[in-house]
């Protein structure tokens, strides 16, 4: 049945006069609001109440520019009479006074304001005649205007940036379900590499490419990823060599496998076993989808000591190798980024800082033990650095500063495996744990940044967002040129600049970046 014609007459009740008003209002504001982000268009709304309060709107800029842009577009005039608009300009352009009476005026202004927050805060006589009362709001108004025409312009700005990046993020999540589809068509033919001879020297090292063929988002396989490594991305998480590449080539050896790569005479030079996104607890990284757990890790080295063994048949001679090979651990930092940290995660309601540290460094102990009674005997354990003030961290910030929420979240977890050192090398016959202060190495360079040539140290070199850490590099995103200056190079991890600096001081440096030796000193014990 058709809708007959509506008549629309004045509201008669002043109470539901008022509703409608305000209730219409807010309508048409939001309807022209959504009208210039969906169109693009620029608009202004101005409403004058039956009490002759004014409300107005302008999408882009303010009221006053927009005035300024119809005037130029009408030549002045406009379809109204030009008085008209010259008398809405001359309301919003006050006459000018001399420098006497402007000083006045604005006295009176703080004078009145001074008065009314008085009144509003209940301090002074906290007492307003109506005419005060009157001026105050007409000043809170005009402010309350400005504020969200600020406001807009900054949401406006905001949607602008996003738009700026919406090809990126597209690209980036098509190239992710195409590396998704394809790992979960190859994963389940993945085999452990067979060996025939021994060790010698074998470091398990951060990630270089175990997360590469499992389901998971911690991935580093793509550019820029690699931009200055020899053959280009790998997984590592960096734009070239991780700290213990560096390690490795102070000592002599070749850049070590990952362990889901390693075929051949590779796994008798070393295996890396690490995962992006993996903790010490098993939960951690969880949000990630696929990770190796720290447990499954030392799984996967028992697994190679086992197929070793098997094609050797020489038992004593792969014990002997294992206890000369040196471990390189870092572990901890997920499980405070990927974890406690985590909003999703139960952790934190659960447990306070300390008790966290103790349960990591429990769990910890217990792991290192294992990797003892599997023949290990010479390790490096590496402490957490300043997470509160990694790019990742400083963007969820505003003020740019480190959050000290963050660093002394991480305090107990150190001091607990400084600890676990000395307990573990005191406990455990023939063992030596060596302790990598990686806090003191970073400090050493952002206290002296000149020294070592960097000039940007809370920023990523390749991100999107705040510090560039609110997303971390995206795949074919153009990084920063000047790479050699940043300290970091996505949100968590820092660039090879740094962590070759790191892996000299860890290798030959004094007591306050390890103890109670170096990696140097370590390797050359018998």
């Amino acid at each position: 049945m058709a809708r007959g014609k509506i008549q629309l007459k004045r509201i008669e009740n002043p109470v539901h006069r008022q509703v409608t008003f305000c209730k219409r209002r807010t309508g048409l504001l939001k309807k022209a609001k959504e009208l210039s982000v969906l169109c693009d268009a620029e608009v202004g709304v101005m409403i004058f109440s039956p009490q002759g309060k004014l409300f107005e709107l302008a999408t882009k800029g303010t009221m006053e520019g927009m005035i300024d842009k119809y005037m130029k577009c009408t030549g002045g005039g406009g379809r109204g009479s030009s008085s008209a608009t010259f008398t809405a300009q001359e309301q919003l352009q006050p006459p000018t006074l001399d420098p006497k009476d402007q000083v006045n005026e604005l006295k009176q202004e703080i004078d009145m304001l001074q008065k009314g927050i008085r009144y509003m805060f209940g301090g002074g006589d906290g007492t307003m005649n109506l005419q005060e009362l009157l001026l105050l709001e007409k000043h809170l108004e005009y402010w309350i205007s400005h504020i969200r025409s600020a406001k807009m312009d900054i949401m406006l700005q905001e949607i602008q940036s996003l738009r700026n990046t919406e090809g990126v993020l597209k690209n980036a999540n098509k190239y992710l379900l195409e590396k998704i589809e394809e790992n979960n068509n190859s994963v389940l033919d993945a085999n452990f590499a067979t060996v025939e001879t021994n060790y010698s020297y074998p470091l398990t090292m951060p990630n270089n490419g175990n997360n590469n063929n499992i389901p998971s988002f911690a991935k580093a396989n793509y550019f820029p990823y690699g931009i200055d490594f020899n053959g280009g991305p790998t997984g590592r998480f960096c734009n070239g060599l991780t700290m213990v590449d560096g390690i490795a080539q102070l000592l002599g050896l070749p850049l070590i496998p990952a362990y889901s790569e390693a075929t051949g005479d590779q796994v008798l030079r070393g295996v890396n076993y690490a995962s992006a996104a993996a903790g010490i607890l098993p939960d951690t990284g969880g949000n990630f989808v696929g990770r190796i757990p720290f447990d499954q890790q030392i799984h996967n080295f028992e697994t190679t000591l086992n197929q070793v063994a098997s094609k050797s048949g020489g038992a004593v001679t792969i014990a002997d190798s294992v206890a000369r090979s040196l471990f390189f651990i870092g572990m901890g930092s997920n499980d405070y980024l990927n974890n406690y940290l985590m909003p999703n995660f139960p952790t934190r309601n659960q447990y306070n800082a300390q008790q966290f540290g103790d349960l990591l460094v429990q769990q910890y102990t217990n792991q290192l033990t294992r990797l003892y009674n599997l023949g290990g005997r010479k390790f490096i354990v590496s402490g957490l650095g300043r997470m509160g003030c990694i790019p990742s961290i400083l963007a969820q910030g505003t003020d740019g500063k480190c959050s000290e929420e963050v660093n002394q979240l991480v305090l107990p977890f150190n001091t607990n495996v400084k600890t676990m050192i000395t307990n573990l090398n005191q406990n455990l016959p023939d063992a030596k744990f060596i302790y990598l202060d990686t806090a003191n190495m970073v400090k050493d360079i952002t206290t002296n940044p000149a020294v070592y040539g960097f000039t940007t140290l809370d920023k990523g070199c390749c991100g999107i967002g705040r510090n560039r850490g609110q997303i971390t590099c995206l795949p074919f995103e153009t990084p920063c040129p000047n790479r050699e200056q940043y300290l970091f190079w996505d949100a968590f991890h820092p660039t090879e600049k740094v962590n070759l600096i790191m892996a000299k001081k860890a290798f030959a440096g004094d007591r306050t970046v390890a103890f109670p030796i170096n990696i140097q000193e370590l390797a050359s014990l018998n």
